[in-house]
């Protein structure tokens, strides 16, 4: 049985035999990953960046007199552009 990966396998042989492993594909699997990571960790200082963006510059008191006693809740987006 053939376990689906999610890696692209382009140019790797699709049905090697059971127990044999290739070890260039083991490598770019693991370097995959390492990608995955390194995409994962820009994309999310990407994504804080802009969410706090709204109160990047503003005291704790200006926040919760500006959004209420529970702070940003939501979305906020910036008139300006």
């Amino acid at each position: 049985m053939r376990q689906e990966n999610s890696i692209p396998t382009q140019g790797m042989p699709q049905d090697a035999p059971q127990g044999r492993t290739n070890p260039l594909s083991a490598e770019r699997r693991e370097s995959e990953r390492h990608l995955d990571a390194i995409r994962g960790c820009l994309l999310g200082g990407a994504v804080g960046d802009a969410l706090g963006y709204p109160v990047e510059f503003l005291r704790e008191a200006e926040i919760f007199a500006k959004y209420g006693p529970k702070g940003i809740r939501a979305y906020a987006l910036d008139p300006r552009t």
